[in-house]
């Protein structure tokens, strides 16, 4: 298949998206890092009171989320062939 113009411009317009969002997160992260210098924390615990606490769990649920998802693809997928081999085009 060939790409039309159109096509070809959809997806530069993705790229520069991507990488818009990519370092909108980037400042945001820098932001909310910065922000503990300015407001005063109240820990409950002693390990709450790490510069970097909030972002540091934050970034543990996503790796921990993102395992059990790998983990339940392995358990629950099916092979590739699970409804026959796919016709020749």
């Amino acid at each position: 298949m060939t790409m039309n113009q159109d096509d070809a411009r959809i997806q530069v317009g993705a790229a520069a998206r991507r990488k818009l969002t990519w370092r909108g997160m980037l400042v945001l992260a820098a932001l909310s890092l910065l922000a503990e210098f300015a407001v005063h924390m109240h820990p409950r615990f002693a390990f709450e009171s790490v510069f970097g606490f909030a972002a540091w769990l934050g970034l543990a649920a996503c790796i921990v989320l993102i395992a059990v998802a790998d983990v339940l693809a392995w358990l629950l997928g099916r092979p590739d062939n699970h409804y026959g081999s796919a016709p020749d085009a």
